[in-house]
């Protein structure tokens, strides 16, 4: 487990640095022991992370910024 999040924990990393947007609960992964308990986790994890997704999508959604020539007038 502690393995799969330092993985996600990189990547996320990289893809912020790119400039993608990632929303709260942006990293949910499975491990191999998978009961009811862990499955019951995993989809209310899914669930959040869906909810999550289409709010941000709203949110930015008004937001037009130009990565390249915007910045400099900060």
């Amino acid at each position: 487990e502690g393995g799969a999040l330092a993985t996600g924990a990189t990547l996320l990393s990289v893809l912020t640095h790119m400039g993608f947007h990632i929303p709260p609960l942006g990293l949910v992964h499975f491990v191999r022991r998978w009961d009811d308990e862990r499955k019951r986790e995993a989809l209310e994890d899914a669930r959040t992370l869906g909810v999550n997704l289409v709010k941000m999508a709203q949110v930015l959604k008004g937001v037009d910024w130009d990565w390249i020539e915007d910045w400099r007038g900060v």
